[in-house]
């Protein structure tokens, strides 16, 4: 249902062709795996940027994390062209349940 090598969905882009009637471009920039890490996103992205101008995401999860209960989560810009996104220290809050 969520997509992403785990089934627990992506963050992704597009881009758009560089002609009419060309398909777009998806590429998966962070696919969640669950357990301790985020699962199932389901609020849009907020953006940002860090103090070296490097753009960064910002959403939730719903599931994952250390309770199981979600994560608010960021994802930030590669420091160099054709790396990934880069992951260390992104899971910038654990919910509970109740």
């Amino acid at each position: 249902m969520f997509g992403g090598a785990a089934g627990r969905g992506t963050v992704f882009s597009l881009t758009p062709p560089a002609s009419p009637g060309e398909k777009w471009t998806e590429k998966v920039l962070y696919s969640f795996a669950s357990g301790t890490d985020a699962a199932e996103p389901r609020a849009g992205l907020a953006m940002g940027s860090t103090s070296s101008g490097q753009i960064v995401l910002y959403s939730t999860t719903y599931l994952g994390g250390a309770n199981g209960a979600g994560t608010v989560f960021s994802l930030t810009e590669p420091t160099s062209p054709g790396r990934d996104v880069e992951r260390s220290g992104s899971i910038l809050l654990v919910f509970r349940r109740l």
